[in-house]
């Protein structure tokens, strides 16, 4: 390749600050490199014209460290059992089963990454998530952002169909949506507590 592992970091990390300012899920670059490191694995070798490429585990890594240090949440995080788990404050949500081409930790990930954006909305709302029916599928929205999907695969061994199963699993993301915005309506409280404390330490 035509470029050093060095200019390949550089690249990594302007990424992710690029398409985090744009407005994209932030975990994009996350299951990027977590495919590139399954590749790796899987081949267990070098993988040819990429072997230029900085490892894709360190990649992974990374990518790690950037969404903790601009403090995204949801958290995804994969567990040892194959699951993936989303969770903030006390709210969680795992997610058991592969589909639509996407491991479990894939599609936690992109929910985490959407669930982040959503709560960055003004005036978020429970109320505002919506079911559709999408071919064979069905999308959960919010307004006109695409938070997850559920495919027919998913209703296996359940008495459900895949509408069904989806409007009620939203029940899930709208008691996010309604955790989110009781942490704001108290973070507002304590900012307004200090600062009428601040106002009778000045007094008249």
């Amino acid at each position: 390749a035509g470029y050093s592992r060095d200019d390949e970091r550089e690249a990594d990390q302007f990424g992710f600050q690029y398409s985090y300012a744009a407005g994209f899920n932030p975990y994009n670059l996350l299951i990027t490199m977590s495919k590139l490191n399954d590749l790796d694995q899987s081949k267990k070798a070098s993988y040819g014209i990429f072997s230029s490429h900085p490892e894709p585990e360190a990649r992974v890594a990374r990518q790690q460290t950037y969404l903790k240090e601009k403090g995204v949440t949801p958290v995804a995080t994969a567990r040892a059992d194959g699951n993936a788990v989303v969770a903030e404050g006390g709210w969680s949500y795992t997610i058991s089963r592969s589909a639509g081409g996407n491991k479990p930790r894939y599609r936690g990930y992109m929910l985490a990454g959407a669930l982040f954006r959503v709560g960055q909305q003004p005036n978020l709302s429970p109320d505002r998530f919506i079911v559709l029916e999408e071919g064979d599928n069905a999308v959960v929205y919010y307004d006109d952002w695409r938070v997850f999907v559920f495919y027919p695969s998913d209703t296996e061994g359940m008495d459900l169909s895949v509408m069904e199963l989806a409007t009620q699993e939203t029940g899930a993301f709208r008691a996010w949506a309604a955790q989110r915005g009781k942490a704001a309506v108290g973070a507002v409280g304590r900012a307004d507590a200090r600062a009428a404390a601040l106002l009778a330490d000045v007094g008249p």
